[in-house]
Parts: structure tokens; C-alpha cells; sequence
């Protein structure tokens, strides 16, 4: 049987994690084992979806990580991957990619790239870091043409794509009978356009404010729910009662209730600049949500216009205030249209199984 490794540092539960999740999940059934490792962040210490991992009895390892260029982390991990006969070790980070390198393992190692954040100098120097250690790996994924294409310019050349891929019964036939209207204080009357990502810079909720400020004055019982928790939380909150639109927008912080979340939300919104193939989208589509999202990274090769979804041009006000003013504008049928072509789009390309395929696929080819 082969032994996988799935090298993470990171405390939340965001998109990188959940494919991980979902990749140990179908493990079993084909035929692999499948290992978790958490390199812990000395800011978050333990990393929250390992409780997630546990809850579905996947095996996990924290490895210590005292600074950031630990080399006894480095040989923790390569002592494990001996003694435990690991056959690959899979990636999901820049932080990840170093240690893999460090570590020295003998082994196959394929790398994912979820999505290199440039927001700042330090980022941009990890980046660049990481394009040189990406080069040592036997495969490196993309899990947008876009972000393939940007590994491809940087001389790695075995990169390839796999999309992401959900758990597609879980936020099927979610029904609207969850407390959350009550627990969030919005009228069962408003429609609720809803927002499920980390709050941070690329992911564009100033614009998505000034957007939902401009619609809010044509459609008053309308609220904005912002799910999630990021460094750029407070910047938005200020924002929202600079616009006096804080009695309609509601934040609420990080949640593990996604589907019951879901099934109270009307339209899903994305405003980032940049991506790579969020699973929140995903999720919402396969919830049956009429969706808006900017057309970037692997965005537009899921969501056809005016079909399965709305595509806007990112950063940009007007545009999106136009799309949101347009989808409270339209009859009740034509949202649930957009919602019900959305989730056979996930169902028929974007299943957990379909991406749990393709990667065993790659396995396979490194080890026979």
C-alpha cells in the first residue's frame, strides 16, 4: 500500500486544508494510506483542522517548528518518513517546499501550489524563494491553468494542473431550516448576499462593501454576511461604519458550519483579485447558490456567464454593483436556474473524486 505524507503549516481551515481533508478521506477506498503532518506555526500552535482529521480518525503528526529555519524540524521529518516508510511526501506551502528540501528524504516529493500571495515584500521574497525549491520536485500542481502557467515562466517545468475538488453530498440538498437568521439577527425577509473566505487583502471585501453600499440603496432589505476571520478583519469592519451599512453587514468570524451557513445564503459573492480555485466557491455552487465572482485564476474555466453563474471584471465598484443590482433585480426563477446549472457544473467536474483520481494517477507514476 502506498504511504502518503501531507506536509502543512497552517492553523486554519481554508482551502488548502480542505483539499488535504478530502485527499485522506478517500484514502482507503483507494488503496493508500494517507498522513497528515502539521509543521506548527509558532503563532498558532495547533493547527485547527487537525481536529477536523482526527474527528474523521485520518492519522496526523505535529512536527516542532521553533524558528524559521529549524533544522531539527528538518530531521524530525525525515526520522518519521524513515521509520514510518512514508513512500511520498506531498506538499502544500512555501513552508512546506523548504522543509521538504531541507529534510532530505530520499523519497518521491510532489508539491500543490494553492496560490502564491503577493500581498506584501516578505511574501514576494518567499515566492520567489519557493520557484527554487519547487525546481527539486518531482511534480508540482497548480490548481489553476493560471497558476501553472506562472510555475511554467519560473523554469518549472513538470508542473501540471488538477483542479480542486469537494465533497459534493455534503452541500447538496441543504434546506433553509438552520437558526442562523435568528443567531445573526437578520429579518427572515432580507435577502442575504453571503461571503466565505480568509479576510485578507487579495480577497477584495473593500470592494464588495462599496459595491454592497451602492445596492443597498436600491434594495434596503438586503444583508451582507461575511464569514471567515484575516488580518485585514478590522480595516473592513471600520470600512462598513464609514459607509454607514454596519446595520446590514454582519461578521462572523470563522466558522466550521459551512453547509448550514449555506443554506441561509441567497447569492454567493467573490470579489478577489487574484486566485486560484477557491473550494468555497465550489461549495456554494454545489449548494445550488447563484453565484457572482471575479473572473480570475481558475474561475472562468468553471463559471460560463449568464449560464452557471455571473462573471465580473475584479476591482472594480461599478461593475460589481451593477452585477449585485441586477441578480435582486431578477425574478426568483431565473436565481434558481443560475443555482441549479452551478451545481451540476461541481457534480459532473469538480467532485472530490475527480481530483482524489487525478493525483493518485501522478502517485502512481512516481512510484512504478
Amino acid at each position: 500500500m502506498i504511504k502518503i505524507l501531507h506536509l502543512r503549516s497552517s492553523g486554519g481551515l481554508l482551502g488548502a486544508e480542505s483539499v488535504i481533508i478530502e485527499l485522506c478521506k478517500h484514502a482507503e477506498e483507494n488503496n493508500y494510506k494517507a498522513v497528515i503532518g502539521a509543521i506548527n506555526n509558532i503563532d498558532d500552535p495547533y493547527p485547527e483542522f487537525l481536529d477536523v482529521a482526527k474527528a474523521l480518525s485520518i492519522e496526523t503528526i505535529v512536527f516542532s517548528c521553533k524558528s524559521q529555519f529549524d533544522f531539527n524540524c528538518a530531521r524530525t521529518i525525515n526520522k518519521y518518513v524513515c521509520k514510518n516508510e512514508i513512500d511520498i511526501l506531498h506538499t502544500h506551502g512555501y513552508k512546506e517546499d523548504f522543509y521538504a528540501i531541507l529534510s532530505n528524504v530520499s523519497i518521491p516529493k510532489i508539491a500543490t501550489n494553492h496560490l502564491w500571495k503577493k500581498n506584501n515584500l516578505k511574501d514576494k521574497i518567499y515566492c520567489f524563494m519557493d520557484s527554487f525549491f519547487l525546481r527539486r520536485f518531482d511534480k508540482v500542481v497548480g490548481v489553476s491553468e493560471e497558476i501553472v502557467q506562472e510555475l511554467k515562466s519560473k523554469n518549472i517545468k513538470n508542473a501540471i494542473k488538477i483542479a480542486n475538488g469537494i465533497d459534493v453530498k455534503k452541500y447538496s440538498n441543504i434546506k433553509k431550516t438552520d437558526p442562523c437568521h435568528d443567531r445573526f439577527g437578520i429579518p427572515e425577509s432580507n435577502v442575504i448576499i453571503g461571503m466565505i473566505s480568509s479576510i485578507t487583502p487579495e480577497k477584495g471585501h473593500k470592494i464588495a462593501l462599496n459595491a454592497f453600499a451602492a445596492a443597498l440603496e436600491q434594495y434596503k432589505n438586503t444583508s451582507l454576511l461575511i464569514v471567515g476571520d484575516g488580518p485585514e478583519l478590522p480595516v473592513i469592519k471600520k470600512l462598513a461604519k464609514d459607509l454607514n451599512i454596519e446595520n446590514n453587514v454582519v461578521f462572523t468570524g470563522k466558522r466550521t458550519n459551512i453547509p448550514e451557513i449555506l443554506s441561509i445564503i441567497d447569492v454567493f459573492l467573490v470579489t478577489s483579485l487574484t486566485e486560484g480555485l477557491p473550494m468555497a466557491l465550489l461549495e456554494a455552487m454545489a449548494a445550488e447558490k447563484a453565484v457572482i465572482s471575479t473572473n480570475v485564476g481558475e474561475i472562468p474555466f468553471v463559471i460560463k456567464n449568464t449560464i452557471n453563474g455571473v462573471l465580473i471584471n475584479s476591482d472594480n465598484i461599478d461593475i460589481t454593483t451593477s452585477a449585485l443590482v441586477a441578480i435582486l433585480s431578477a425574478d426568483i426563477n431565473t436565481i434558481r436556474k443560475l443555482g441549479l446549472k452551478a451545481s451540476e457544473t461541481v457534480k459532473t467536474n469538480y467532485s472530490s473524486e475527480t481530483m482524489v483520481e487525478k493525483y493518485l494517477s501522478i502517485y502512481k507514476s512516481l512510484l512504478f
